[in-house]
């Protein structure tokens, strides 16, 4: 069982980007084919780039009860070990595991024992009445992305959100939600608050979703979901 009142999480920012060179594992040797995608699209692991000045501005958000009516980002993680939120590691395991089995196979990598290949994932605990959940949106190879080449303005990916027990690992509900990048020092300005948000309509048992991108709402990233 999860501590939710000790469960934190990043703030995001966004971005769109994948830096090549910056998550592999330990000891490993560069990792520039997780970025070679067919069709003009992400590569099959996708990659963040981390600076010192990044992580020391994200802020903790921890977890609280939502009121009606009030947008809250999601908070940023990267998976890396496999002891690591084990609710939400239950919850996305087909994923961790066609990643692994991509990373073996296809990019013919090894896996240190213990850790997974990077999943990137934007969560929040939420607690509707008397019932806790995790909200989760993951960056896969399933999620439909926008232009991705140099002349392309930065866009949300449309992926799956699943919504989570944080006892089990069970997925709950399942929507489309909007992956918005983590920011980076080196991103337009513009894009320096990126961001999805939730807003839970606890009466209706609705988490509604909507992701901001250069300062624009985007359309295709207000969707919502019923809770059980």
């Amino acid at each position: 069982m999860i501590d939710m009142e000790n469960l934190t999480l990043f703030r995001t920012p966004a971005c769109h980007r994948p830096s090549p060179a910056d998550q592999c594992f330990p000891g490993g040797a560069r990792c520039e084919a997780l970025t070679a995608a067919p069709a003009g699209g992400h590569g099959g692991v996708k990659l963040r780039r981390f600076t010192m000045s990044t992580l020391a501005a994200l802020a903790i958000i921890p977890m609280s009860a939502i009121s009606a009516h009030a947008w809250e980002p999601l908070g940023y993680q990267s998976l890396t070990t496999t002891d690591a939120q084990p609710a939400i590691q239950t919850a996305w395991s087909d994923i961790i595991a066609s990643n692994a089995a991509y990373w073996r196979d296809e990019l013919h990598r090894t896996i240190p024992a213990g850790q997974i290949p990077p999943l990137d994932i934007l969560s929040k605990p939420i607690k509707v009445g008397s019932h806790t959940f995790i909200v989760s949106i993951a960056s896969t190879r399933k999620c439909e992305t926008g232009a991705n080449n140099a002349s392309s303005s930065i866009e949300p990916d449309l992926c799956e959100a699943r919504i989570i027990d944080p006892d089990s690992g069970k997925i709950v509900a399942r929507a489309e939600a909007c992956y918005v990048d983590l920011s980076d020092d080196d991103r337009p300005q513009a894009n320096r608050d990126d961001r999805t948000e939730i807003d839970v309509k606890a009466n209706a048992k609705e988490i509604h979703f909507r992701s901001f991108v250069g300062g624009t709402n985007w359309p295709r990233c207000t969707t919502s979901v019923k809770l059980p």
